[in-house]
């Protein structure tokens, strides 16, 4: 039994695990001169279950720049292998490219009161649930400067007083943090869980500011390496995160004049904006989603429904073609929040997780057509 009383069957996990693989393994665009190469990159591609598209086939297939989200394989990435990619070279691009994507999901408040950081939860544990059979770790990071932390509204810290991974991760000097060594939440799914606000030293919060800078201090815990990862942001603009990403050459240049690791500058895949079905709710949702999609960051929104309640048509026509999504109100869930959650996620969580990531560049098309039957 999860932490609302609804029992999370197997065969329920084993369905939408399916779904989730099949949309997280998005077509690869191959733009190779040499027919040999070409070849071997084919074999490449076929060992991971990916679609291959040439150029031409992804634009026709992915509209609207949806297409520049997919993964790439150029004469620039080949150049880059250790071995040549018709001399062995094929095996390190397979595992270069992996089975699946590992998308990073940033979840932002629009409005106050929202449900952002229940979201961000709900959205994690589904996940983990989805993969735990698999090598994909997935994480969950708190990076809400305003939060009083994810781990205290789940009622995780293992001593009262004692926040998650508080001594867990010890040593590190920016940048990213391997997985292995973040602490794992309750309910036997593997999902990491990190604040950003904690020192990696010494567990200190800290003060209560934006920590989307480009180049974050040393000490400071960063996101993982590997895996899927969903970042709960709070209010912050997610205008401010797109401009704060800094572009790798950059990043580069800044690691060898100062002689720091270089930081994690790696936009959100997908990032999922959360509002009210309000008329200024509606009206801020359409502004940011809209800043987002002139800026080519795939973004989605969610309106988290009020109690009783069903969204005016109205509101949603306000909406007109932008992707949004309706979070229907759980009156399990508002009885007995995420306090004292047991790490376990429900069939509705599973089922609404799908039709989030339906909104990936490249994944789109399957989160559409494929709403798994419970």
């Amino acid at each position: 039994m999860n932490a609302w009383g609804s029992k999370l069957l197997r065969s329920d996990r084993a369905r939408h695990a399916g779904a989730l693989r099949d949309m997280l393994r998005t077509p690869v665009i191959v733009d190779v001169a040499d027919h040999d190469s070409a070849d071997a990159v084919a074999m490449a591609v076929a060992a991971t279950g990916r679609e291959q598209l040439r150029q031409d086939e992804a634009e026709s297939k992915f509209p609207h720049g949806h297409h520049r989200g997919l993964r790439r394989v150029d004469d620039a990435l080949l150049a880059s292998l250790s071995e040549p990619v018709t001399a062995g070279g094929a095996l390190e691009l397979a595992e270069e490219l992996g089975a699946i994507d590992t998308p990073r999901i940033h979840v932002h408040g629009v409005q106050g009161g929202a449900g952002t950081s229940s979201l961000a939860v709900h959205l994690a544990l589904a996940l983990a649930h989805c993969l735990f059979q698999d090598a994909t770790p997935v994480s969950l990071v708190d990076a809400d400067p305003d939060s009083v932390g994810l781990d205290l509204l789940c009622g995780w810290e293992g001593v009262p007083g004692r926040r998650v991974g508080e001594r867990s991760i010890g040593g590190h000097k920016g940048g990213d943090i391997p997985v292995e060594g973040w602490p794992v939440a309750p309910g036997g799914t593997g999902l990491r869980f990190r604040s950003r606000r904690l020192d990696a030293v010494g567990g200190r919060p800290e003060p209560n500011a934006d920590l989307v800078v480009d180049y974050p201090a040393p000490g400071i815990a960063d996101y993982p390496r590997a895996g899927v990862v969903v970042v709960d942001r709070g209010r912050v603009d997610p205008m401010a995160d797109v401009r704060g990403v800094v572009p790798a050459g950059q990043a580069e240049a800044h690691s060898a004049a100062t002689d720091t690791p270089s930081p994690a500058a790696r936009a959100a895949d997908l990032v999922v904006c959360v509002s009210r079905p309000t008329v200024a709710g509606v009206h801020a949702l359409g502004r940011c989603l809209a800043e987002l999609d002139a800026a080519d960051v795939p973004a989605v929104g969610v309106l988290r429904e009020e109690a009783g309640l069903e969204t005016p048509i109205a509101l949603r026509q306000m909406l007109g073609r932008l992707p949004v999504e309706l979070w229907p109100w759980d009156g399990a869930i508002a009885a007995e929040p995420l306090d004292g959650c047991s790490g376990e996620a429900s069939v509705n969580d599973l089922q609404f997780g799908l039709r989030i990531l339906g909104h990936l560049p490249g994944a789109s098309e399957w989160g559409r057509a494929r709403d798994v039957d419970c």
